[in-house]
């Protein structure tokens, strides 16, 4: 059965990347955001011990990076509207160094559909995820221990320990280039695939331990919202304390083993806050809905905010007045829920001409 409270989260996170993208960037959206993808990922990934690494890497290929070529192009003719691109070889370099290469952004200067990155940087987190539970189990077998499950987390988080470190090396402390498709982020930031693998799933026991012997219904709510909000509090205000940070590594510098802790701790808040909504019927079911749809949210909330620019084609000058300069918090508000609907819509139709296809 399809654990619902992991959609809600996706959901929210979405809302948060809308919030940054429209309202402002602030250093708890970034600390929770993409980290919560990631360890998302990790949790629900499963890899059997007779499963061929090869495919799967295929099959992660067509289900992330397909979308992320396919997402790329159309946002292409998003920008050919708007008479933005003039030269089509910034749009290639972009597309197939990732989008958004830190460093190399600067020399290409055109960004096409920002929040793509993130397609990229998930399938190359998610591979040396893949890469790391086939070494760890292998060695397992070798060494021959009674305690199986002790040796591999013991081994996955030695290769996810080597990786990091190497990486912070390389980025942090060499000051080197952002790499192709963000490998050397997915590399700084694989502790959080240990956490959504080997770690969450313990925490997660442990709280319906806790939940179940509540009785009551009122008190079991008000228990695990009384939890999530001390733990989004000393996350909240502790990321104060953080100099700005993004999800670029060239600025991570004394913040980033403070990013990577607080991405966990908040990680759990919004856990805990995704149960609690899971208990509201209609809320829960369109939460629930747009966080199946995420990727498409993703992928489209940047083009379909080009569009909405060009609200003044569709409405009386007025109201684009009272929206764009009269009331701002009104416009975001509008913008954000135009963001969601289209993005929606935009699924409908890759979902109808892949059953097309495939009929």
């Amino acid at each position: 059965m399809r654990d619902i409270r992991f959609d809600i989260q996706k959901a929210i996170l979405m809302i948060f990347v809308m919030v940054a993208h429209t309202i402002g960037h602030f250093n708890y959206i970034h600390i929770l955001t993409i980290p919560a993808f990631v360890i998302i990922g990790a949790y629900f990934t499963k890899i059997k011990e007779t499963d061929n690494y090869f495919l799967v890497i295929k099959k992660r290929f067509y289900s992330i990076m397909s979308y992320y070529f396919i997402f790329s192009f159309i946002s292409f003719f998003f920008y050919l509207a708007r008479n933005e691109i003039t030269n089509v070889l910034p749009l290639i370099n972009c597309i197939f160094n990732g989008t958004v290469l830190g460093d190399l952004a600067n020399d290409t200067n055109f960004n096409i559909n920002l929040p793509l990155w993130f397609l990229p940087y998930f399938f190359i987190v998610m591979c040396l995820q893949d890469v790391g539970i086939i070494l760890s189990r292998k060695i397992t077998k070798i060494l021959k221990f009674n305690n199986k499950n002790t040796i591999f987390n013991i081994l996955f988080f030695v290769y996810v320990m080597i990786i990091m470190i190497f990486a912070y090396y390389y980025v942090i402390i060499l000051k080197k280039k952002s790499l192709i498709f963000h490998i050397d982020l997915a590399m700084l930031t694989l502790p959080l695939v240990f956490f959504g693998r080997i770690i969450l799933p313990y925490i997660i026991a442990i709280y319906e331990k806790f939940k179940n012997k509540i009785k009551n219904l009122f008190l079991k709510n008000f228990a695990t919202f009384v939890l999530s909000v001390v733990i989004f509090s000393i996350f909240y205000f502790s990321s104060k304390k953080i100099d700005y940070i993004d999800m670029y590594p060239r600025i991570f510098g004394d913040s980033f083993f403070y990013f990577l802790s607080f991405s966990m701790i908040s990680y759990i808040a919004l856990f805990l806050i995704s149960d609690l909504l899971s208990n509201i019927l209609y809320i829960s079911k369109l939460l629930a809905y747009f966080g199946t749809i995420s990727l498409y949210l993703m992928a489209y909330h940047m083009p379909s905010h080009l569009v909405f620019l060009n609200i003044n084609l569709l409405f009386p000058k007025q109201i684009v007045w009272f929206l764009t300069e009269y009331n701002t918090l009104v416009f975001n508000v509008v913008l954000i829920i135009y963001m969601f609907l289209f993005s929606a819509f935009m699924s409908v139709i890759h979902k109808s001409i892949k059953y097309i296809i495939n009929k």
